[in-house]
């Protein structure tokens, strides 16, 4: 389906455009045509009947002999019923996943406040908090920047 990504009044320009790079480029003109003609018509077609037909969705939970008639009478009315279950004993007390610590997640944002005003450093990574961190630390060890309060930071950086 040819999406619409240009205003409508420029549609014919960008078109022309397209056919030019694709000239260009060594593409037969009759399959250029072809194709444009083609998703032309699958765009009109599919406007009209996406106006005409809008689907329509009912979320309720599942309940035997109920959801059943609910649905019947939903279809006839063009509604697609979509059930869900019931929330489980288990499922809450029990979580699937066990969260990570938040010194353990990649790609973080940060925060270092300064120990002698209201300045925050706020710096961010691809790797985990606790490497970075510590490469914060090394260089201050290393002298390699000499910070003893977030503030000072932004005169090495």
């Amino acid at each position: 389906m040819l999406k619409k990504l240009c205003h409508p009044s420029e549609i014919e320009q960008e078109l022309k455009h397209l056919k030019e790079v694709f000239l260009a480029n060594g593409y037969p003109e009759q399959t250029i045509n072809s194709n444009i003609k083609s998703k032309r018509n699958s765009t009109r077609n599919n406007s009209t009947n996406a106006q005409d037909e809008t689907i329509k969705y009912l979320v309720i939970p599942y309940i035997k002999e109920i959801s059943e008639k609910i649905e019947h009478v939903c279809r006839s009315l063009n509604i697609k019923t979509v059930f869900t279950s019931t929330p489980t004993l288990k499922k809450h007390l029990m979580k699937v996943k066990t969260p990570r610590e938040k010194s353990k997640i990649k790609g973080v944002v940060y925060e270092i406040p300064c120990m002698d005003c209201s300045m925050v450093y706020v710096g961010e990574t691809g790797r985990t908090l606790d490497k970075r961190l510590k490469e914060h630390q090394n260089a201050v060890k290393r002298h390699s920047v000499t910070i003893t309060s977030a503030c000072r930071v932004f005169e090495f950086y």
